[in-house]
């Protein structure tokens, strides 16, 4: 899971509200048709700097780090090793420790964007 929830959070609301530029971080071709249109020519690296300045408005130290390495990417992983589990049921779901019957629960207790993310990336072609 992310370190930080609550810049976990801020930045799963910054992709949710800027869908065309999540296009542009995790499609594999930029100029395919998208009922949303097209990023004006931004590129990953300018998109990064914009999701920075929004979630570390109050913290200039972490913004520098997250331009130069952002973590868009480990959110990536932590959605598709919560994704893979509901291709991975096999003979349906048990219930779990907690008392999950639902498989879905049990994923959003672990990773609570999940939802939210796979809104926008179960439609775009990815690298991964």
């Amino acid at each position: 899971m992310p370190t930080n929830p609550g810049h976990t959070s801020e930045l799963v609301k910054w992709l949710i509200n800027h869908p065309v530029d999540c296009i542009v971080l995790f499609s594999e071709n930029k100029s395919a048709p998208q009922l949303e249109g097209r990023a004006l020519g931004k590129m990953k690296v300018e998109i990064c700097m914009d999701i920075a300045k929004v979630i570390f408005k109050d913290n200039g130290d972490w913004a520098e780090t997250f331009k130069d390495h952002p973590a868009v990417g480990n959110l990536k992983k932590s959605y598709c090793k919560q994704a893979v589990k509901f291709t991975q049921t096999g003979n349906g779901v048990m219930l779990d420790a907690e008392g999950h019957t639902n498989l879905l629960q049990a994923v959003e207790k672990e990773f609570p964007w999940y939802s939210d993310l796979h809104r926008l990336w179960r439609g775009i072609v990815s690298e991964s």
